[in-house]
């Protein structure tokens, strides 16, 4: 356990039962290090009591227990008042929830009572309905906190501190059932959501020039509404709770925009109807990656394989076109439909052995637990066994970047008239329905 992993260690532990555990912390991570830095962990001293490693483990596994290590009982979280009252001025009012942790960093409009009962007119849902249950869906590393559900107020309430309109609470609601737009992880991934369907342009929404920028009210708002989910109700802290490294600057509006649907140069279905769903259903895809590169030139077939070359093997790969660029791969390359271009993406993106063994997945992920049992994943051993062989692979040997050509994915957005592409490692998570939350 790294340093900054010790209070984490420590509240995951309390909320467990076990109010002080006996811990022991290592320098550095200790995942897959060369001989050279094992040596140099082994002869370190434990973070947390400052003595020498190998001792502090001998002397934590035989010491008997003192009386308060033996004491049980879990972390009692304070139920804060449903409606907190606080007087003062402006900057005093902002360094309050500041301070309380409540923030993105960035000024928020205050929520009154007036300015929530508005937003809960834009649902007819209950304000005490129960939107998600934190405490079994475990947003957060350890920052589950049980009693503290999600419910139809709180998302108002937050919908009005990002500066939201009523009209957006089903998309807000749609977005909360599913958690906020990061989990922890050291590699501080970001989400993605993507409207689709008639509600994008009900509530304005923009799908063309501009939509992944910092432009539309609809866009920004709920992408701000979205992580600030993840903060006030979903206890996302820093060092605690989530352990991205250097966080995510997508986070602040969670590359929040609506798919272009309507655009004649489209040749393809909307996606969310190639996904089952019809066509006048309103849904919110959800996503999860890291980042996004970019290309601009006629060959989008090379293009996009380029903008993809980055990708972690065993993640999913999501391609962003220009309808513009989506018509000219029907028209000048012969992809007339997504399944064609998804196929051409898979037999096209290779790379060997050596770039798999190299990648931080396979290093991180794959290889050490391939001495564990098989993971609790559908054909585990299978996907267990295939690793192995390819292990024994010589570097050079040429392999699939994905497992499967359903990895990879399309959307279109942008107004069209620029041959565009970009790429990044973001896996479809959920698809949910917008519609019951109206």
């Amino acid at each position: 356990m790294s340093p900054y992993l010790v209070d984490s260690g420590r509240d995951a532990a309390f909320e467990m039962g076990w109010p002080h555990p006996r811990m022991v912390s290592l320098s550095e991570p200790d995942s897959l290090r060369s001989e050279k830095a094992i040596k140099r962990i082994v002869k370190g001293n434990d973070y947390i009591t400052g003595k020498p490693l190998m001792k502090a483990i001998v002397e934590a596994l035989t010491v008997p227990p003192t009386k308060e290590e033996k004491e049980t009982g879990k972390l009692k979280h304070p139920v804060e008042p449903r409606i907190l009252s606080f007087s003062g001025m402006y900057d005093e009012v902002q360094e309050y929830f500041h301070k309380s942790r409540m923030t993105d960093g960035l000024p928020v409009t205050v929520p009154t009572v007036d300015s929530v009962k508005a937003m809960l007119k834009g649902t007819k849902h209950e304000p005490d309905e129960i939107v998600a249950e934190t405490f079994k869906m475990g947003f957060t590393e350890n920052g589950q906190r049980e009693g503290q559900n999600i419910t139809v107020e709180k998302v108002a309430v937050i919908g009005a501190m990002a500066g939201c309109k009523p009209e957006y609470m089903p998309v807000l609601l749609a977005l909360a059932s599913k958690g906020p737009p990061y989990f922890s992880s050291a590699q501080s991934f970001t989400g993605m959501a993507v409207v689709h369907g008639p509600i994008a342009k009900e509530i304005g929404m923009e799908s063309g020039y501009g939509a992944m920028g910092p432009y539309n009210h609809a866009n920004a708002a709920i992408g701000r509404a979205w992580q600030l989910m993840g903060r006030c109700l979903c206890y996302a802290i820093p060092g605690l709770t989530i352990m991205g490294d250097w966080g995510n600057n997508l986070q602040y509006n969670s590359l929040t925009f609506a798919e272009n649907a309507e655009n004649p140069m489209i040749p393809w279905q909307p996606f969310h109807v190639e996904k089952g769903c019809q066509p006048e259903d309103s849904v919110v895809s959800i996503w999860e990656g890291r980042g996004l590169r970019q290309r601009c030139g006629y060959n989008i077939p090379d293009f996009a394989l380029k903008v993809l070359g980055n990708v972690e093997p065993e993640n999913g790969g999501l391609v962003l076109l220009t309808p513009l660029s989506a018509k000219m791969l029907e028209e000048d390359f012969g992809f007339d439909t997504r399944d064609k271009f998804r196929q051409y993406i898979f037999d096209n993106s290779a790379m060997t052995v050596g770039e798999w063994l190299d990648s931080d997945q396979v290093q991180t992920f794959t290889i050490p637990h391939l001495e564990l049992p098989p993971p609790p994943i559908e054909n585990g051993e299978a996907f267990q066994e295939e690793m192995k062989i390819r292990l024994a692979l010589p570097r050079d040997t040429i392999i699939p970047r994905f497992k499967d050509p359903s990895q990879i994915n399309f959307l279109i957005v942008g107004e069209g008239m620029i041959y565009f592409v970009a790429g990044g490692d973001f896996d479809l998570k959920s698809i949910v329905n917008i519609d019951p939350w109206r």
